[in-house]
């Protein structure tokens, strides 16, 4: 004998998008994670990682630092050209330019 079943299910949309998106997100932030912490010190192990924070603070600190003093011309000429097409925007930058061409 043969019996059918009618079965329904009520499936929250939002709820699953949201679990869902969590999930990813969290297994985004470990690989970044991971491979940041791979980076910065693949000379510890997991145990020891989470103890010495200061040690990779200070690690980081000097690599910052290398980059931005290997980098300091580079940096300071993006820099000077991100200020002068800022100022350029402006109307009182464009008032004097006329000022001046118009004398």
């Amino acid at each position: 004998m043969q019996h059918i079943l009618n079965i329904a299910f009520d499936f929250d949309d939002e709820r699953i998008k949201k679990v869902v998106e969590g999930k990813i997100e969290e297994e985004i932030h470990e690989t970044i994670e991971r491979e940041i912490l791979g980076h910065i010190a693949p000379y510890t192990d997991s145990r020891s990682l989470f103890r010495n924070w200061d040690m990779l603070l200070t690690r980081v600190e000097g690599e910052i630092k290398k980059v931005i003093w290997k980098n300091e011309d580079a940096i300071i000429e993006n820099a000077a050209i991100r200020v002068a097409d800022s100022i350029r925007r402006t109307k009182a930058w464009r008032e004097k330019y006329k000022e001046v061409l118009d004398e």
